[in-house]
């Protein structure tokens, strides 16, 4: 999602930040407004470096490059591209894989519309370009807006700061979705669980939907309800997946899970809890299942050596 996300922006220049041209990245972050006549919102700007400062509290290393977009330049762009309501103020800042523009406005029904009208509009250059856009992830905060690329992103940043996850899908005969959310509160309550008996997982990163059902193995198979992975004991690539309001069940779809899993982690070990499955290292298989409570994996759930 984020490289057709990027093709959109690259070729339309509806990204914000190409509305300014103070926008583009640098080492120190894209400078702040200077324009005497055209100031963003004080109040606005406040809320906004509070939040940045807050995401840089909660995810160790994000918004060091926080900044907000000269705002002259953006108004002029953004009132000729989307010929509605321009935000208060607006900036962007690292977080994790993704660039996310935080929006800040005047009430919370501004944000939800903003939200929702960017999304359209981006949809609609999308399809006209052909490209493939599923649709946008946002975080929807009390009177601000962030929208980074990917669904894992999305969702972490909106559980470390107490706000909504909204996924606006983009019309299709696909009828895209985004993870199931109970699924998503399943898989980072086990992630959780690791974490919690020292195994790591703490830096848990749900994959993007969008990507894995074009996968072919996945269109085999069909798609777990959640699916995300970190790192268990210094090794990256151990997966959680789980099967929440989902018809599939987790013991048969880790028989073809497995040769799969044993492609992308070698020496991986399957195992099989409530509603769900877990991958990972088999070196680390043991204190896993000793940690969720479930049987260690037998030689059959575990790659050929």
């Amino acid at each position: 999602m984020r490289q057709r996300m990027m093709v959109v922006v690259a070729i339309l220049g509806l990204a914000l930040a190409a509305c300014s041209s103070g926008g583009s990245s640098t080492a120190d972050g894209p400078p702040p407004p200077t324009d005497p006549k055209t100031h963003w919102n004080v109040k606005a700007s406040a809320t906004l470096d509070a939040v940045a400062k807050q995401i840089g509290q909660k995810i160790p290393g994000a918004c060091p490059d926080w900044g907000l977009y000269g705002e002259a330049d953006f108004l002029v762009n953004s009132r000729r591209v989307y010929k509605f309501a321009s935000p208060a103020a607006v900036g962007r800042c690292s977080v994790l894989t993704d660039q996310v523009d935080l929006a800040a406005f005047a009430t919370h029904a501004e944000a939800l519309d903003w939200a929702n009208t960017h999304a359209r509009i981006l949809c609609k250059v999308a399809a006209r370009a052909k490209v493939g856009l599923t649709g946008i992830n946002w975080v929807i905060g009390p009177k601000w807006t962030a929208q980074p690329d990917t669904e894992g992103v999305t969702r972490k940043l909106a559980d470390v700061v107490g706000a909504r996850y909204l996924f606006t899908a983009c019309p299709g005969p696909k009828n895209f979705k985004s993870w199931d959310d109970v699924a998503v509160a399943h898989a980072n309550a086990i992630a959780a669980k690791l974490d919690g008996a020292g195994l790591g997982c703490n830096d848990f990163l749900l994959q993007d939907r969008d990507l894995l059902i074009g996968n072919k193995h996945y269109v085999d198979t069909g798609l777990p309800s959640a699916y995300g992975a970190c790192t268990i004991q210094g090794q990256p690539g151990a997966g959680i997946e789980t099967f929440d309001n989902s018809k599939i069940d987790p013991a048969t779809f880790a028989t073809t899970e497995l040769p799969y899993a044993c492609g992308l982690l070698r020496h991986a070990a399957i195992m099989v809890v409530p509603k769900g499955l877990v991958i990972v290292p088999s070196a680390s298989a043991v204190a896993v299942a000793t940690a969720l409570g479930v049987a260690p994996p037998t030689a059959a759930q575990t790659c050929p050596s």
